[in-house]
């Protein structure tokens, strides 16, 4: 019997969109029986403490001040992570990341975080291992860019040629969409969706993520107001893993019928498809997965960086709507009471697409078959190779 491929996924904790794009694939290539899949936050393992340090230090920047966030991702965008200032910026514990590769010794590398450390994959002794890079927002960024990866997964036409622009060649490039978890495409048949959080079927819900004070003061304006009255409107206020968030947002709200407040949820899915929309910050993935389910979006405040690059490719399209203060999202509110707030649907570009998951694990699977690879280990000294080097023309994917 064949032995199954052995594929790593890596990912990183900052924020929750590249854990999801993780686990969407790896629940992908669970359903086709077809690979042994592993995930790994390669920025936990290799520097736990250096790790804690700068998510805590990334959040009290973008909470207090986004705007240094944005000068620095802008005045980097166009260093590639190969290029001398790119390695210093942006490697991170690649001798663990070499050691990783060693213990796991995986026949393909899947990454859903810009790790520089991506270029000592093919320096794993006595293995080409391939790799891949999967780009999870709707602008580009320089280090997502590595000389070695066999290929990327792009959401949309527009990041490709920008890609390629940027010296990638597009043969090794395809527009897949940003992957999402499977029941995404369910969630709207799901027919507990309402009951499974005690909602009541008649009645319309915004759902609000919060991920600071910023929006819960936003929500207690409104509903001081009576915005949510006036508008026949309830919200649904999202906390997730913020529990002091969640503590103070459950003692500010207490006794008002018109917001329920949750924690961490563990099927959004279902929560999102009972919702008549959501406002939420403009993450690729929430994104993704709110255009997925035709949801109207609302964001509030992109942040400078690919935050506010997300929003603009989208708002250009007219499948979201921006508000960049409270009196904004007062009219987005109305707009959407009286039904004037485009959803992904009514947009005049489709969303993206619901199958980009099963896409890139059929793309993956199918190079490592062509490649005449089992597992990824060389009977040769080039034998097996999936790109040609990095002068040469490269190869295109072949089609799942």
């Amino acid at each position: 019997m064949r032995k199954q491929p052995k594929i790593l996924i890596l990912y990183a904790r900052f924020g929750n969109g590249h854990y999801q794009a993780a686990k969407a694939l790896q629940e992908q290539f669970a359903a086709r029986e077809e690979a042994d899949v592993r995930l790994v936050d390669a920025l936990e393992e290799a520097h736990p403490r250096w790790n804690a340090c700068s998510k805590f230090v990334y959040d009290r920047i973008m909470a207090r001040c986004p705007r240094l966030y944005g000068w620095s991702y802008d005045a980097t965008r166009g260093i590639p992570s190969d290029a001398p200032l790119g390695r210093w910026l942006y490697a991170s514990g690649h001798r663990r990341v070499q050691a990783i590769l060693e213990e796991q010794a995986p026949d393909a590398v899947i990454q859903t975080f810009p790790f520089a450390a991506m270029r000592y994959v093919r320096r794993t002794p006595g293995r080409t291992v391939p790799s891949f890079t999967v780009i999870t927002d709707y602008v580009l960024h320089g280090r997502w860019i590595h000389r070695d990866t066999d290929g990327y997964f792009v959401a949309t036409e527009a990041l490709k040629q920008e890609l390629s622009a940027s010296g990638v060649d597009a043969a090794r490039i395809r527009v897949t969409g940003i992957p999402v978890r499977p029941a995404f495409r369910e969630a709207s048949d799901h027919a507990d969706r309402y009951s499974d959080f005690g909602l009541d079927a008649n009645r319309r819900y915004v759902l609000a993520m919060a991920q600071s004070e910023e929006l819960v003061n936003d929500i207690a304006r409104l509903l001081a107001e009576g915005t949510t009255r006036r508008h026949a409107l309830s919200f649904l206020l999202v906390c997730g893993g913020n529990g002091k968030l969640f503590r103070k947002a459950v003692a500010r709200f207490k006794g008002e019928p018109d917001i329920r407040v949750f924690g961490y949820v563990e099927h959004m899915e279902r929560l999102m498809s009972a919702s008549s929309c959501i406002i939420t910050k403009a993450g690729g993935i929430t994104l993704t997965e709110a255009l997925a389910l035709r949801l109207p979006v609302i964001v509030t405040r992109p942040l400078p960086g690919q935050e506010k690059g997300n929003a603009d490719y989208w708002a250009a399209r007219n499948a979201i709507r921006v508000a960049g203060d409270l009196p904004s999202l007062r009219s987005a509110l109305r707009d959407i009471a009286e039904g004037r707030v485009l959803s992904a649907r009514q947009a005049p570009d489709s969303p993206p697409s619901l199958h980009a998951s099963r896409t890139i694990a059929q793309t993956v699977l199918n190079r490592l078959s062509e490649a005449g690879q089992e597992g990824g280990r060389d009977r040769g000294p080039d034998r097996g190779r999936l790109i040609l080097p990095s002068n040469a023309p490269g190869r295109a994917f072949t089609e799942g």
